[in-house]
């Protein structure tokens, strides 16, 4: 067979297979592209997935993080607010009719036999005395009792009472006042002396008091100094404190409980002619002891003792 008929005959046969092996090949192909492709939208599809999961997760985590915020925010105000509705402006009426105005925390508010309230407030002996505890210049003083509430620590209500010393402390300077209400007061909660003896330099506290007689204010402040000696023992912190803060309870901010009583503010001489207060510095009795003094003047049942040694 003459060669050019081979060729032809051999094109006829081999460039069809050729061709029908070139579409298979590219069938294949086109088929592995898609099925590339397809994976490659599923692995798409299931990060974006992933990531609206993570999203999500994320928000979740940040509504409980900012749940968590608020709740110590409130935490802390429920703390304040408690502070702050268990104090009192105290008002000394001295024998020539002068007043001398100090502030005071109720330690104690119960019901009594006549079915109206007992209420005993802690505050200092200097506001009832002369220079010193014998000379007392008045047993008697208006209670005047505000009660908070709302947002911004709004007075939503206020009223005054007859009160009476009925005991002094002359190792610590404090002054206990009894009167009598229709109504049970918010009464603060007394830390123990371990706690407050244990609590370390630099704590964060904060103080209520009637500064200058005006209404009841917060400050805040830190432990700065224990164990100063003088007539009685001091303890300093940074809470500003003014003239009317005497007697406002000292707080130990994470637990909201009664630590001390203020005492005074300090000064410092500027020079030999001039003295000015320094309000970053003040001074308070602990409560250490507190109890024990209660106790012994048969008051205990203020601080859990037992009844029958209410007066």
């Amino acid at each position: 067979m003459p060669f050019h008929r081979l060729y032809t005959a051999i094109k006829k046969v081999t460039v069809p297979l050729i061709l029908a092996g070139t579409i298979l090949v590219g069938a294949n192909y086109h088929k592995q592209i898609q099925k590339k492709i397809v994976s490659v939208e599923e692995k798409i599809n299931s990060s974006s997935q992933n990531f609206e999961t993570q999203i999500a997760q994320s928000d979740k985590k940040i509504i409980s993080l900012e749940e968590k915020i608020q709740g110590l925010i409130n935490e802390d105000k429920s703390k304040e607010y408690h502070a702050l509705n268990s104090t009192v402006q105290v008002t000394a009426i001295t024998q020539q009719g002068r007043f001398r105005v100090s502030s005071g925390s109720i330690i104690y508010s119960k019901i009594n036999e006549q079915e109206t309230f007992d209420n005993y407030v802690l505050g200092v002996a200097h506001s009832f005395s002369g220079a010193d505890l014998a000379s007392v210049v008045s047993n008697t003083a208006m209670i005047n009792v505000q009660k908070y509430g709302g947002v911004g620590f709004d007075v939503i209500a206020q009223d005054s009472f007859a009160g009476e010393v009925v005991l002094y402390s002359e190792n610590k300077g404090f002054a206990l006042i009894h009167f009598e209400s229709f109504e049970q007061l918010s009464a603060v909660k007394i830390a123990n002396d371990s706690a407050v003896e244990n609590l370390p330099i630099y704590s964060k506290i904060f103080t209520i008091g009637s500064p200058l007689g005006l209404t009841l204010v917060k400050t805040n402040g830190e432990l700065q100094v224990k164990n100063i000696q003088g007539d009685k023992e001091f303890w300093m912190t940074t809470a500003n404190v003014y003239g009317g803060n005497s007697g406002g309870g000292v707080y130990y901010s994470s637990s909201g409980e009664l630590i001390g009583v203020i005492q005074s503010c300090g000064v410092q001489a500027i020079n030999a002619e001039i003295a000015l207060p320094v309000s970053h510095i003040s001074f308070f009795t602990p409560t250490i002891g507190l109890r024990e003094w209660l106790n012994k003047e048969n008051f205990g049942f203020i601080v859990g003792g037992k009844i029958e040694d209410k007066k």
